[in-house]
């Protein structure tokens, strides 16, 4: 196999998480997503960060076909 080859399989293992043991323990990345939007919205409250800065967040979230897709935070439309 080149070294070509062999990134790409190692980039897909790891993408997918087969490198390493997965803990079933460990939140979903789109909770820590939400936890991490709503405390930069909180953040904006208190002043520490302007409402722009949060603009473009975006929220993943699973479709009706069980796969997960990501729209913009304010729901307003798909991101790009």
């Amino acid at each position: 196999m080149d070294t070509k080859k062999l990134r790409q399989k190692l980039l897909d293992l790891a993408i997918h998480g087969k490198l390493v043991p997965q803990d079933p323990n460990d939140e979903p990345a789109s909770e820590l997503l939400a936890r991490i939007h709503a405390e930069k919205l909180a953040m904006v409250e208190r002043g520490e960060l302007k409402p722009k800065d949060v603009k473009n967040d975006t929220v993943i979230y699973f479709g009706s076909d069980g796969l997960p897709y990501e729209k913009l935070a304010d729901g307003k439309g798909e991101a790009k």
